[in-house]
């Protein structure tokens, strides 16, 4: 299943620890951007991602910054976007987080395409 192209990638749910896709490293410059990917649940229940991204520098990851929770299930892809700002140049990884189980997440499998940064 894809939402453009021939294929997506599943990130897997678990009940007991987050799950994250994140990318290759990339500097960027000072500014805002907005990170955009679709996303879809496996199965029929709902699921939920979190966009955001981890600053790396010299080998070692900060700490992650995150976006707000998405709710997503499986009748469709569902577009998410993250904005956010860097006030100097910064080596990121962008980060999808499939959440753990938990009152707020259901730790369910998602799928994941067409991934976009664009600096505002």
């Amino acid at each position: 299943d894809a939402h453009g192209g021939s294929y997506s990638v599943q990130v897997e749910g678990n009940e007991n620890s987050n799950k994250r896709l994140a990318s290759q490293e990339i500097t960027l410059a000072a500014g805002t951007y907005e990170f955009s990917f679709y996303v879809k649940a496996t199965v029929g229940d709902a699921a939920q991602v979190r966009p955001g991204y981890v600053p790396v520098k010299s080998g070692s990851v900060g700490s992650y910054s995150y976006g707000d929770y998405a709710n997503i299930n499986n009748n469709g892809w569902t577009q998410v976007t993250h904005e956010f700002t860097l006030s100097e140049e910064t080596t990121v990884c962008l980060v999808v987080m499939n959440p753990k189980k938990s009152n707020y997440s259901a730790g369910k499998d998602v799928l994941v395409d067409d991934a976009t940064l664009t600096k505002k």
